[in-house]
């Protein structure tokens, strides 16, 4: 009866054990999906603050309040975008 009981015991471990481990699988996987959305969340947020200063550095252009410096950065950027422009109109007349 002795050998009977262990086993018994030991069965009802194995179970507690192994309801605590789908309990923590299930979490660990409702924990992955939240973290999927907090990335998707925060890589918006990047592109919208992105798109912001953009937005800040035109508006800073246009009333001429830029330093020297944020002049030379703005007229880079421009070029950069001027470029990627070029190399779009030459690939759509190819």
């Amino acid at each position: 009866m002795k050998l009977d009981e262990q086993i018994k015991r030991i069965n009802e471990k194995l179970q507690v054990i192994t309801n605590q481990f789908l309990a923590m699988k299930k979490e660990n996987e409702k924990l992955r999906q939240e973290v999927k959305q907090l990335k998707l969340k925060d890589e918006e947020k990047s592109a919208e603050l992105a798109s912001l200063l953009q937005r800040v550095e035109v508006l800073k252009a246009a009333k001429s309040q830029m330093t020297v410096e944020e002049k030379r950065t703005f007229e880079k950027r421009i070029n950069v975008y001027l470029k990627e422009i070029e190399k779009c109109i030459n690939l759509l007349q190819e």
